[in-house]
């Protein structure tokens, strides 16, 4: 899941959002996301959709596979 976390922060930066910013996006506290980025979390594959749909990638690019 590591890919996950730098691949999220990534495409979070890139769209010059906090994490406070994509938690509204992705209907999830910020520290669940920093959390992800680290690492340190698993997420809910609801989470997951959201996120691919709203960076317009797949689920596949997102995990690393």
């Amino acid at each position: 899941m590591r890919n996950f976390g730098m691949r999220l922060k990534k495409l979070r930066e890139n769209k010059g959002l906090t994490l406070a910013q994509l938690g509204e996006i992705a209907d999830c506290h910020y520290f669940m996301l920093r959390d992800w980025e680290k690492g340190r979390m698993v997420l809910t594959i609801g989470i997951l959709i959201k996120l691919s749909q709203y960076f317009e990638v797949s689920i596949d690019y997102l995990v690393g596979l």
